[in-house]
């Protein structure tokens, strides 16, 4: 580059304008007796670092562009993309198929065996059948008497039929006047009034059936040692037909009865209760079922 400098001062006789960067270029290998030297040399070019060289403004200045200080621009040059070449996944090798097992030879084995089977069963019921003949054979037929018929059968023992079973007697009841006895109480059914449409001692308190009325009258009495309530709610009816009764606590308040509805008994003393039932009229009485409790077991009575 700096020869290049030199060069244009020899052509043109002047230096021109130069970047600062020239002054630190050593001047060598510069002959002698050339125009850079006539200029002033080194001193001049330091000079003219410095002090830019003012040109007239009659005077003027072509700078041509060197085409050796213009280098060619080399073109991009892209790197060619290098893509991987497509490897295939290795398939695992395929397993060969099972071989079947030949069945053949069972089915073949099975069949020989019933046919085995089946001809010993064969052989054996021929040779029963052969032994039974000769058997029959051997017995000659023996003839037995009539007379030593009738001694075999009379000394076999005789045959004893059962005897039959007689049913067993049916639970009679306890009757009117009888004591029954359940849980703390003891009673006695003394009567039995049937067929009453309408009862009550007082014309207020008079109750119409809407079948026929069925009053039973018994004394009750306690047996244990502490006071017991009574109610004529807890005791039960039952008709010929085995019909099921409640008592019409209603309409034995009209009744002339120690206990209508509810009353409590002290040990040892005993009432008069008189219990109503409301039935039917082709209805008849047959049991009644009488309780300490609602919750007691109850004891039967026959009306009948």
């Amino acid at each position: 580059m700096f020869a290049r400098y030199v060069h244009h001062i020899d052509r043109i006789g002047k230096a021109p304008e130069v970047p600062a960067i020239a002054s630190s270029f050593a001047v060598t290998d510069v002959p002698h007796g050339s125009k850079f030297h006539e200029a002033g040399g080194a001193d001049a070019l330091d000079r003219r670092m410095n002090h830019p060289i003012q040109f007239p403004s009659t005077q003027s200045v072509s700078i041509r562009r060197d085409p050796a200080m213009t280098m060619p621009q080399q073109p991009y040059q892209s790197q060619p993309y290098q893509s991987q070449p497509y490897q295939p996944q290795p398939y695992p090798p395929a397993q060969p198929p099972a071989k079947k097992s030949k069945k053949w030879p069972w089915i073949a084995g099975a069949i020989a065996a019933f046919v085995v089977i089946g001809a010993a069963a064969g052989g054996g019921e021929e040779d029963e059948k052969t032994t039974d003949a000769a058997a029959s054979a051997d017995v000659a037929p023996v003839d037995i008497a009539p007379a030593d018929v009738a001694a075999v059968d009379a000394a076999a023992p005789a045959v004893v039929e059962p005897a039959p079973v007689a049913p067993a007697p049916e639970e009679v009841l306890p009757g009117l006047g009888a004591p029954v006895r359940d849980g703390k109480f003891e009673f006695v059914v003394t009567g039995v009034e049937t067929g009453l449409s309408s009862i009550g001692d007082n014309p207020y308190l008079m109750s119409e059936a809407q079948g026929q009325f069925v009053v039973v009258t018994m004394t009750v009495r306690n047996i244990s040692s502490e006071p017991k309530g009574l109610s004529p709610s807890n005791q039960e009816m039952y008709d010929t037909q085995g019909r099921k009764f409640t008592s019409d606590t209603s309409a034995g308040i009209g009744l002339d009865t120690d206990v209508s509805i509810w009353d409590e008994v002290n040990p040892g003393n005993a009432v008069t209760m008189k219990v109503v039932y409301d039935m039917p009229v082709d209805a008849e009485p047959a049991e009644i079922e009488l309780h300490d409790s609602m919750f007691s077991g109850g004891t039967r009575v026959a009306l009948k």
